[in-house]
């Protein structure tokens, strides 16, 4: 068995570039008042760069991104609450 070097396993230096743009951009979305508007009082899965699935339950959160095959580790997952209180989840899988 191979023991992969940390290049291998996290890639290039312009795809881990890529990636940290990415991310940052879809974080971004977190500072949109129409995000709030919109989704208040539900969960928001956000991945390259926009809303890939909402709704009231985590659980069913979970189903839609991995129906569309995105990487759990990579999306940023919120509740969207009237402000009051902030929830953000680290969703590794």
């Amino acid at each position: 068995m191979k023991t992969q070097t940390i290049q291998e396993m996290i890639g290039s230096d312009e795809q881990v570039a890529e990636e940290l743009r990415a991310f940052s951009e879809t974080a971004k979305l977190l500072s949109q008042p129409e995000l709030y508007e919109r989704y208040k009082g539900e969960w928001v899965a956000l991945y390259d760069r926009r809303v890939r699935a909402h709704g009231t339950s985590l659980d069913n959160i979970f189903q839609q991104i991995d129906e569309q095959g995105l990487p759990r580790r990579n999306t940023l997952i919120r509740f969207i609450d009237d402000g009051t209180k902030t929830l953000v989840l680290y969703a590794a899988g």
